[in-house]
């Protein structure tokens, strides 16, 4: 039983110069008439065993005992012989030469003598096996249909079949109520249009009607998180100072001129740590400088810390400066029912 990658010539030329390494001792002449071996000898024993290569697990049976063995004359040495030579060309050469071509051309009758057994042994056991296990099948089959037959009482179904109960789909959520939308109150400013509420700004015509498709947020003071109504504001983390119309953060570095965007966030803090523009843009607020402006622009003030009462002036909400103590009653008075400023308090916005 041979497999169809052992019936190779090839690799049968190589199995045979393996079986004369197994079986004789140095030093050995082998003659071949077969080129892959002599030019797999001749590339070496990495190039033979290659996992790519052809019949590679022979050739690394074959390189260990060359290796073994050695090559040179006292080892293993390999010559080329022509094979089928004419038997005018065997009788027209010397003696010792007339032996190998006698010896390579019986060693080629015994290889056809070899291949003439069969075409193939293992298609006769597949064939046999596949009718073997197609009997099996048809039997087991035909069991299953005489048990069918003497349990199903005409074309019934299964007794032991019992169909799933239908699930009752579940009823839905109910929906909660819309929200109401609150619309802004926009007044025109020289950068847009700005809510009077929400201080939210539409720059373009786009913006102001998605803004309206929203929710207003309230009144600025509302969404504000101010952590201690004490003499100086402190929103969010943010430790608030005022550089002409600037309101910056000493902690962050962050600023702003009218919106609270960066703001209401919590202060990061670690102004060292921040990127250098923002801490050049700090240093330049804390000197009472534009952050944005040159080196030969004139200063905007002495930077001071901002009360809330200051707090509440910058933002527009009130026309002058108050104590802290009236500043407070106002914001929690905001914060209790989210109040709005009426139409008679519009003026006090800026």
């Amino acid at each position: 039983m041979y497999l169809p990658v052992q019936r190779r010539i090839a690799r049968a030329e190589l199995y045979a110069v393996l079986l004369v390494l197994r079986s004789c001792l140095p030093p050995l002449r082998i003659h071949v008439d077969c080129e892959i071996i002599l030019k797999g000898v001749a590339a070496g024993q990495r190039w033979c065993t290659h996992s790519g290569r052809p019949h590679a697990d022979v050739w690394k049976m074959l390189w260990h005992h060359i290796e073994d063995v050695g090559q040179g004359p006292e080892g293993v040495t390999f010559y080329k012989v022509k094979a089928h030579v004419s038997k005018a060309k065997v009788a027209a050469a010397d003696l010792a030469t007339q032996r190998i071509y006698i010896a390579n051309g019986h060693a080629d009758g015994w290889a056809k003598q070899g291949a003439s057994i069969g075409v193939n042994e293992m298609l006769e056991f597949i064939d046999q096996a596949v009718t073997e296990q197609a009997k099996r099948v048809k039997g087991a089959l035909d069991h299953m249909a005489a048990l069918a037959a003497a349990v199903l009482p005409g074309k019934t179904g299964w007794p032991d079949v019992v169909a799933p109960p239908k699930v009752e789909p579940k009823a839905a959520a109910p929906r909660p109520p819309p929200v109401p939308v609150r619309k802004h109150r926009w007044a025109p400013k020289p950068f847009g249009q700005q809510c009077l509420d929400c201080c939210r700004v539409a720059r373009s015509a786009e913006h102001l009607d998605a803004l309206n498709k929203a929710s207003c947020e309230g009144h600025a003071v509302a969404r504000l998180i101010i952590d201690d109504l004490g003499p100086y504001i402190t929103v969010h983390g943010h430790r608030l100072w005022q550089t002409g119309h600037y309101v910056w953060c000493a902690a962050c570095g962050c600023y702003t001129t009218k919106r609270i965007q960066g703001l209401a966030k919590q202060c990061r803090g670690g102004i060292a740590a921040s990127a250098r523009g923002i801490v050049a843009r700090h240093a330049k607020l804390a000197a009472g400088r534009d952050p944005c402006a040159k080196v030969s622009a004139p200063p905007l003030g002495r930077p001071t810390r901002l009360t809330l009462g200051q707090w509440l002036r910058w933002k527009g909400l009130l026309k002058e400066d108050i104590d802290t103590v009236e500043a407070a009653e106002f914001v929690c008075s905001a914060l209790d029912t989210d109040a709005v400023l009426g139409d008679e308090d519009e003026g006090a916005l800026a």
